[in-house]
């Protein structure tokens, strides 16, 4: 060996990346989720529901979520509720989390979304709706 040249040898014990995954040198951001939910109308009619407080929805709400970690590490944990309480009949697929759920009450109704990446950045997403259940009451009087 030459004079002031040295060899190194370093190693990850953190468990962090394994022989086959390339690390991500920079990972500062949580996974990003992303929204789909539809339902079906009294009169059988399919329905997508866009984002915002303002969307009303009615009867049982199929709802999908996705979370993507563009940063490389991964999804680590994704959790979905509606109303504070976990979906029915969930399904989870990769990323992809997919469950039912019927309002029992009108008023906004709060899915929320919580994923963490391979490296523990944890983001929240919330979807916001309006569910409207009740059907609409009509009286005549005379004039």
């Amino acid at each position: 060996a030459e004079p002031n040249v040295y060899d190194a040898i370093s190693l990850d014990v953190s468990a962090l990346f394994d022989a086959a995954t390339a690390p991500t040198p920079f990972d500062n951001a949580p996974p990003a989720v992303t929204w789909r939910v539809t339902f079906t109308g009294d009169d059988g009619t399919p329905f997508s529901a866009p984002a915002g407080a303002a969307n009303v929805v009615a009867n049982q709400l199929t709802i999908e979520a996705t979370a993507v970690d563009a940063e490389g590490s991964g999804v680590r944990n994704f959790t979905v509720t509606a109303g504070g309480s976990y979906l029915l009949n969930e399904v989870r697929t990769g990323n992809k989390l997919t469950g039912t759920w019927t309002p029992t009450t009108d008023g906004v109704l709060e899915l929320l979304a919580v994923a963490e990446d391979g490296l523990g950045k944890t983001g929240t997403t919330k979807y916001k709706l309006t569910v409207d259940n009740t059907a609409p009451s009509l009286s005549i009087t005379a004039p």
